[in-house]
């Protein structure tokens, strides 16, 4: 997703272009353990000169694979992202002479020395802030057996429902000889 700006930046502040996105870009969070795929994006882009450089409004769908933090299953996630961000330029438009951007170092996005403005960055940054932490396939998801690990959605197990902290094992054993003794002693 990248943009010639040369044309933009030549113009004054207020001048706009509007772009439809469909694209693809590498998700770059599993790529590390040789599974990385394609993101699909779309959505509409509106870059607009301001008197530093290109301000980027973007409204993006994104759809990302996941996996359910309940029952473990695969999900692709819609995810919506409303970018708002400036792109300063690495070299002035008429001179091309190198531009000063010091004033954020290390911060912020830049048009490179082509005059082109790539959102990918961006839209990587921004699905990792609206990337929900603990992603489900459905809000009435029940999740896995914690004993067993069958999925609760397809079938039900035969574990005891009663869930213990094995902290307290110690004190059940001792209720179920008191349980006994009672027993014994209604016997007599």
């Amino acid at each position: 997703m990248e943009y010639n700006v040369a044309q933009l930046l030549k113009e004054g502040m207020g001048y706009m272009r509007e772009y439809d996105v469909e694209e693809y870009i590498d998700d770059i969070r599993h790529i590390s353990e040789g599974c990385g795929q394609k993101l699909r994006v779309a959505g509409k882009a509106r870059l607009l000169r301001t008197d530093r450089g290109i301000w980027l409004s973007a409204t993006l769908e994104a759809q990302v694979p996941d996996i359910c933090s309940r029952c473990l299953i695969y999900i692709n996630n819609t995810i919506d992202l409303g970018i708002e961000e400036e792109f300063k330029p690495v070299i002035d438009i008429e001179t091309a002479a190198p531009l000063d951007n010091d004033d954020v170092p290390n911060e912020g996005f830049l048009i490179d020395q082509n005059n082109i403005l790539s959102i990918e960055d961006a839209i990587r940054q921004y699905l990792d802030l609206n990337s929900p932490m603990k992603p489900i396939c459905d809000t009435s998801c029940k999740g896995i057996c914690l004993t067993c690990g069958i999925n609760l959605n397809e079938n039900a197990c035969c574990c005891d429902a009663e869930m213990r902290d094995p902290r307290w094992g110690d004190l059940e054993k001792l209720a179920v000889e008191w349980e006994d003794c009672g027993r014994q002693a209604d016997l007599l």
